[in-house]
């Protein structure tokens, strides 16, 4: 789907199914993305939209930004706009 939109090349990993083995809520896949990317866990923020995307953020020791309406437990900020984004981003 990325490369049929165009925009694959503005990510520098990507984490599909078939390279891992424990899905979310489990940590792998967050794990293995910043060992790729040679990051640490509180140099990341992870942005998702449901409550298995803040389990597994908070189960990798990542900040998480919930992202919409949904009724999510366990987030550290909450956006409803990404132009909410970059004032979070500036605190941290």
């Amino acid at each position: 789907m990325l490369s049929h939109l165009g925009i694959e090349k503005f990510f520098d990993v990507l984490m599909t199914a078939e390279k891992y083995s424990k899905p979310k809520p489990n940590p792998e896949p967050l794990l293995l993305a910043l060992k790729k990317l040679n990051l640490k866990p509180d140099q990341v923020v992870y942005i998702g939209d449901t409550q298995i995307d803040a389990d597994a953020a908070k189960a990798a020791g990542i900040t998480f930004i919930h992202y919409g309406k949904k009724n999510v437990n366990g987030y550290d900020h909450h956006i409803d706009y990404f132009n909410e984004l970059l004032p979070i981003l500036e605190q941290m």
